[in-house]
């Protein structure tokens, strides 16, 4: 699984990107706890109008957020309890998997950002983010192309 951030509001969670169909099926299954503020979003590529949350292999209980397509929470289940499924008639596109009472702020209606943060390790790179790269680079090249004309 690839990782990332989401935010909402001022709330942040490291999370795993659940995309493949092993990685949405296996999510928190076995998982004797996750650390606070970490989680799992599971990604869809087609918009679905209902979900069933398969809890048997769950061990703790969670936080569920159903996230629309325009990135918006359309519905929320709290303190979720293992060993049960629980089903949601929204239409969304992902949700995402939290501790229990995670969400206590979050409403439906807030906005959720996702950052995927896979792509380069930002240890690797002190805390400077792929755009400030590129954003480095071009002006790089600009100042190299003006050099070169006054030549």
């Amino acid at each position: 699984m690839d990782n990332g951030t989401v935010t909402i509001d001022s709330l942040i969670w490291n999370v795993k990107l659940a995309t493949s169909a092993a990685d949405i099926t296996a999510g928190f299954s076995n998982v004797v706890s996750t650390p606070p503020q970490t989680g799992i979003l599971f990604e869809f590529a087609q918009p679905a109008n209902g979900f069933v949350v398969n809890m048997q292999q769950m061990l703790f209980p969670i936080d569920i957020a159903f996230i629309n397509a325009n990135g918006i929470i359309a519905d929320i289940a709290r303190n979720v309890q293992p060993l049960n499924d629980y089903t949601d008639t929204v239409d969304a596109v992902s949700f995402l998997e939290v501790n229990a009472n995670e969400l206590a702020s979050v409403n439906v209606g807030d906005a959720i950002v996702v950052n995927d943060t896979s792509i380069i390790a930002p240890s690797l790179l002190g805390g400077i983010d792929l755009g400030s790269i590129i954003s480095i680079m071009l002006v790089m090249m600009i100042m190299k192309m003006m050099m070169g004309a006054m030549k």
